[in-house]
């Protein structure tokens, strides 16, 4: 089962989102959470247990922007903005923050419940406390452990001066006595292994020195088989760690004590968890011995045991595929689990072969536990960890297709997070195919985040008349739908303007949209605003000034937010403005470059907007491609590269390829010398053409030793 906090309808959908700057919205360091469970920050991820723990529950039963204008005619030309500066992606930002704030109110929801169940009344305690100090003066310390469990399992809680006492001398009791206190837990009272109840019980074993844990071990005899299971475990995990502890002495113990062979096997696997944790890291051929010299087989757990230690451990991969080569001798059939180790493995180092492998190999089997939730769970992070990796789109692909995938359709978040990665390669049909398949599935009602990413996924398959009907029938509570939020306007609104299947923005209908939002009590945002924003740029040249009309009512309304997303935003907004007056001078076969762009660009400043490498690819082609003016272009260029915005290859290729057109063989040198100098790639078939022509002309001329310098732009124009 996936844990509770990995059941929210977003927690894994929300890591595969991105920021608008294309930066990954959690830690750098996300492979560490792939390889090391136990790693995983507590605020960002779900907790899990260990990896040991993880495959000592496998039973033997079940398985726990820049802007790239089109190179057309000036009379023709038409802007296509990259994602990293498009008001699309600052719709992914908006649904970061519902897949955000519906995971708060899922934790918000668990944690009242938990209250609600732990919360004990004052008088209670201080009763409890009052009745347990009596006992203690008494030296009545068997009733007092008692009472101390009784109550636990009621969510009564002692003083921790009280409990500590209580366990001190309790521990020294007589064995026939502990046994008896031990036996008086009935598992009904437990409800798992994080209750009040059984953590008071593991503290009291704690307390047990050497060899009264053995003594209790060997002879401890429970009514109930699910009791005595776990108290013979945890007594077990308390042996090998403890001064005196023999290896062959422990698994002789439970040969002679324990006479269920499953249960002997499990207790053993414990043995090896511990031992292989604690005692001697490489140790595992010692304790495969002793089993084998008491006739206990190992299973697919001690297996999976040795297979995850030798991998994330030892960083052993061929001695770990031994293992999985020697269990097939064995005949023992395999589970899941030990596909997980090896596909969770070899998606932490990147390995997508092998990883690919690994999961054709669960795939294959053709019972129906080929794959289980934690299959589903670590692929899901390692498509956060690698949102772009094309080969991981793949693999999910695969994954979502196939029959087995159906059993982990019984919530939203595995789902989603699948949902959410197709619809960010493009993926439209599988995600289509996934909605048609599964969404009937999901629990009803459906999640708003649940709603959004079907009607985003409608839009991008071009269907806007089925998205705005799913819109209406939200707005109308229609077929158990929640109501819309700011998300589910802006999704279609999308729709309108940015994928009308006619190929012309319907700003008419997107602006009725906004109206019909506003009736509703939902303020449209800066996201909204933008898309209208590149709607209007895009479809209507001919009169810019409402395009600007609007850029300035966004600017002026989100003026006072400083947050980092309305940062961002802003900047988005001031990049497809700057491109929309540069494209739209061109068109109107203009010979002088916009005075306006220069003036957003000193607004932009004045207000701190944080510029990016897109602020600059848009200047450089514009002065560079559009208008032919190099100086110009590398005189911004020095500019922004003392504003502390880095080029990229789109940059090299916008100065090169116009230096090269015009025949300027020193300039275009200089640029490909200061690409290599800066550690910028130059690939591609044009760079590469071009690279080797600047070669050939450079070679026929003499050898002149360039130092890098540009023309001194005016600063005073600019600050």
């Amino acid at each position: 089962m996936i844990p509770r906090r990995f059941r929210n309808g977003s927690s894994i959908a929300l890591l595969a989102l991105r920021c608008p700057n294309n930066k990954p919205l959690y830690h750098p360091h996300a492979p560490k959470w792939l390889l090391h469970p136990a790693d995983w920050p507590r605020r960002t991820l779900p907790l899990h247990r260990s990896i040991t723990n993880i495959a000592t529950v496998d039973r033997d039963s079940t398985s726990t922007s820049s802007v790239k204008l089109n190179e057309k005619s000036s009379a023709n030309a038409r802007t296509s903005i990259q994602q990293e500066s498009s008001a699309t992606t600052d719709l992914n930002t908006l649904f970061q923050d519902q897949l955000l704030l519906d995971r708060k109110s899922v934790n918000n929801l668990h944690t009242t419940e938990n209250n609600a169940v732990a919360s004990n009344s004052q008088q209670d305690q201080v009763l409890l406390g009052q009745h347990l100090r009596q006992l203690i003066d008494q030296g009545h310390y068997q009733e007092a452990i008692q009472a101390l469990l009784d109550n636990a399992a009621k969510h009564i809680t002692a003083p921790f001066k009280i409990s500590k006492t209580i366990y001190d001398h309790a521990s020294k009791l007589p064995v026939t006595d502990i046994i008896s206190v031990l036996q008086s837990v009935h598992p009904d009272s437990i409800h798992g292994k994080r209750s009040p109840i059984w953590k008071a019980t593991q503290h009291y074993i704690n307390k047990l020195d050497f060899q009264t844990a053995r003594d209790v071990f060997l002879s401890s005899k429970y009514t109930h088989v699910e009791l005595e299971e776990m108290v013979q475990s945890h007594l077990v995990r308390r042996l090998v760690w403890q001064d005196g502890f023999d290896l062959n002495q422990m698994v002789q113990d439970i040969h002679d004590t324990v006479h269920v062979l499953k249960q002997r096997q499990r207790l053993c696997n414990v043995v090896l968890s511990q031992y292989l944790k604690t005692v001697n890291a490489n140790g595992a051929r010692a304790v495969l011995d002793s089993m084998q010299q008491h006739n206990i087989s190992p299973t697919n757990v001690t297996y999976n045991i040795l297979i995850q230690h030798e991998l994330f451990v030892q960083d052993d991969p061929t001695t770990a595929n031994a293992l999985y080569q020697q269990l097939n001798r064995d005949a023992t059939s395999t589970t899941p689990a030990l596909c997980n180790s090896f596909l969770k493995y070899h998606l932490s180092k990147q390995n997508w072969v092998e990883a690919e492998r690994w999961l054709d190999i669960a795939l294959e089997n053709s019972t129906p536990k080929a794959i289980n939730r934690f299959t589903s769970g670590i692929l899901a992070y390692a498509l956060a960890s690698n949102p772009d990796s094309t080969s991981i789109a793949s693999i999910a692909e695969r994954m979502v297709t196939h029959p087995a995938f159906k059993d982990n359709i019984d919530d939203d978040a595995v789902y989603n997070s699948y949902l959410t990665f197709l619809l960010r390669h493009n993926r439209i049909g599988i995600a289509t195919q996934l909605i048609q398949q599964y969404s009937h599935q999901l629990p009803r009602p459906l999640s708003i985040c649940t709603c959004n990413l079907h009607l985003h996924a409608i839009t991008m398959s071009g269907d806007i008349k089925e998205a705005r009907n799913m819109l209406d029938k939200m707005i109308h509570g229609q077929d158990s739908y929640p109501q819309p939020d700011v998300i589910s306007f802006a999704t279609v609104i999308n729709g309108y303007v940015l994928r009308n299947p006619d190929g012309v923005p319907d700003i008419n209908t997107a602006n009725s949209m906004v109206k019909d939002m506003v009736h509703l009590g939902i303020q449209p945002n800066t996201v909204v605003h933008s898309i209208l924003l590149q709607g209007l740029l895009t479809t209507d040249f001919s009169d810019i000034s409402q395009a600007r009309s609007l850029f300035n009512t966004i600017v002026e309304h989100q003026s006072s937010d400083t947050s980092q997303k309305q940062t961002v935003s802003m900047t988005i907004l001031y990049n497809t403005m700057m491109n929309g007056y540069f494209i739209h001078y061109r068109m109107k076969n203009h010979n002088t470059i916009p005075r306006e762009v220069y003036t957003l660009l000193r607004q932009g400043r004045r207000q701190k907007v944080p510029f990016t490498t897109s602020t600059l690819n848009i200047w450089v082609r514009g002065l560079a491609k559009m208008y032919g003016d190099i100086r110009s272009a590398e005189s911004m260029f020095k500019v922004f590269e003392d504003m502390g915005v880095r080029a990229d290859q789109r940059t090299m290729w916008y100065l090169i390829d116009t230096t090269v057109k015009k025949r300027r063989w020193d300039d275009a040198h200089r640029w490909i010398m200061y690409a290599r100098d800066n550690d910028i790639p130059l690939t591609g078939h044009g760079l590469q053409r071009h690279l080797e022509l600047v070669e050939d002309m450079m070679q026929k001329k003499a050898k002149q030793t360039w130092q890098y310098s540009l023309e001194q732009s005016n600063i005073d124009s600019v600050d």
